[in-house]
């Protein structure tokens, strides 16, 4: 990414101009292209986590749509699936402080990825009072 994307506005550190508008910058197709590569790379170097979750997703979903065929209701499959998809943002949390570990030099570990993502679960992310 280019450097224009890690600079602060100049209100922004201002806490009195409480009205400053936002700066939306574009993102390009080479914004798009160095995550992807950036992504491919973490996961380059720690497989087992990506593929961690990635089997979470995959398992959680086939178990939703069994379940729901099991108490002969498959007609909620659909709206369970789409429940379940709700635990998205905590497992990005978990790629996010895998990427974030990778970066510091550290080597990221399943266990405290989960213990992570478990203290977040009454934090911003949780926003919905399911716990």
């Amino acid at each position: 990414m280019s450097d224009n994307h890690l600079t602060v506005p100049a209100g922004a550190q201002n806490p009195q101009n409480k009205l400053a508008k936002p700066i939306v910058r574009q993102v390009t197709l080479e914004d798009i292209t160095s995550s992807l590569k950036l992504g491919i790379l973490d996961f380059v170097k720690t497989p087992v986590i990506g593929l961690t979750f990635g089997a979470f997703f995959m398992i959680g979903g086939i178990l939703v749509t069994l379940l729901s065929f099991w108490v002969d209701m498959s007609y909620i499959s659909y709206p369970l699936a789409c429940g379940f998809l709700l635990l998205g943002p905590f497992a990005a949390l978990g790629l996010y402080e895998a990427s974030r570990r990778l970066q510091a030099g550290e080597t990221p570990r399943m266990s405290g990825l989960f213990t992570l993502m478990w203290e977040q679960r009454r934090g911003e992310i949780a926003g919905w009072p399911l716990w």
